[in-house]
């Protein structure tokens, strides 16, 4: 895993705020399930931080964490597949790792979790092997523990909106208040004073879409064809004159099972917060098929300086795309930032 990757997996897992939190029985049951299905005496749910592995929940054991060098998990999460070691003291890889060494560890069998942020894994003291159902069964719990972690980090971003929310509508409407009382003075006022009333209105729009973050959103999902929805876009927001310039580029069947109406919006929100940042350098949109999927990439020099508004907007953005099983993510480095968006086709 180069550099680059690593930056955006850890800023992914701090996203979650779960590192150094205590044990959640939504949690410890699905580790439990862990154990007892692959029959396995211990088992553990295993975030990799920069330094160490932080047991959120563990089955069997009271470890709490672990160094991450050379460690299962840590090799379990660049595989981007179940990692299964039947005899750790023959894997060159682990024969001299402490648990092998002095605790007499044998078997491994790690499921990594969505972004590489961990692992849900089991354990046993004997060298063995999973049978093709307990395999997939690792991997379906894994899935069920990000489901839960998301469900988390939603509430927590729907916290922090409707907190920030407040501070921004008070300005909206203090600044509406202060222009309507001066409308005989200025008709540049009242073009203040509708700014204003239409900014506090999307923000109350947003926040409406926002409360349903905790829950499951009502998708209306139809065929869509993501990639003209993207260049329909990319047209829309360009503008020269403004220093707005888009390039686009789509490759390949990019049609899908979607609600268009959330998904645009959504998509007009990143690409809003790409062209915020860019500062006159054009905002690179490629929408690419991949065989059960649609990928979306925005470039930009830079994202939009935050702020309350753009914040609310963003978990509104963010809340879709996660409703229709896919994920947003920000990869930074040296030459700018990435929005990317990866949407299950159905």
């Amino acid at each position: 895993m180069n550099r680059t990757d690593e930056q955006a997996r850890l800023r992914a897992l701090a996203s979650y705020e779960v590192l150094d939190t205590p044990p959640e029985p939504e949690l410890d049951e699905l580790t439990c399930a862990a154990a007892r299905i692959c029959a396995a005496p211990i088992a553990l749910l295993s975030l990799v931080d920069g330094e160490r592995n932080f047991f959120k929940s563990r089955f069997g054991t009271a470890w709490i964490e672990a160094p991450r060098e050379g460690s299962f998990c840590a090799e379990a999460i660049s595989g981007g597949g179940l990692l299964e070691i039947p005899d750790a003291t023959r894997d060159p890889r682990f024969a001299n790792q402490p648990l092998v060494v002095t605790e007499q560890m044998r078997f491994y069998a790690g499921a990594p979790l969505l972004s590489a942020i961990g692992t849900l894994c089991v354990i046993d003291w004997m060298p063995r092997t999973l049978a093709p159902a307990q395999r997939d069964a690792l991997l379906a719990l894994a899935r069920q523990v990000m489901a839960i972690l998301d469900r988390r980090r939603s509430a927590i971003a729907f916290r922090k909106a409707r907190q920030a929310l407040h501070v921004e509508m008070r300005e909206h409407l203090k600044s509406l208040a202060g222009s309507l009382s001066k409308l005989r003075d200025s008709p540049a006022d009242l073009l203040t004073a509708f700014s204003s009333a239409d900014a506090a209105a999307q923000l109350l729009d947003d926040a409406v879409d926002l409360l349903g973050v905790p829950g499951d959103l009502r998708l209306h999902r139809r065929p869509m064809d993501l990639g003209l929805a993207c260049g329909i876009l990319a047209a829309d927001f360009q503008d020269p004159a403004q220093g707005r310039r888009t390039l686009f580029s789509a490759t390949g069947d990019c049609t899908g099972l979607w609600d268009a109406d959330r998904l645009t919006h959504s998509l007009a929100v990143l690409m809003e917060r790409a062209l915020g940042g860019a500062h006159g350098a054009p905002v690179l949109i490629r929408v690419d098929a991949l065989e059960a999927s649609v990928a979306v990439e925005m470039r930009t020099r830079a994202i939009s300086p935050k702020s309350a508004g753009a914040d609310l907007r963003l978990a509104v953005a963010r809340a879709a795309i996660a409703a229709h099983g896919g994920w947003l993510e920000e990869r930074r480095d040296q030459g700018g930032v990435t929005l990317a968006v990866s949407l299950p086709r159905s």
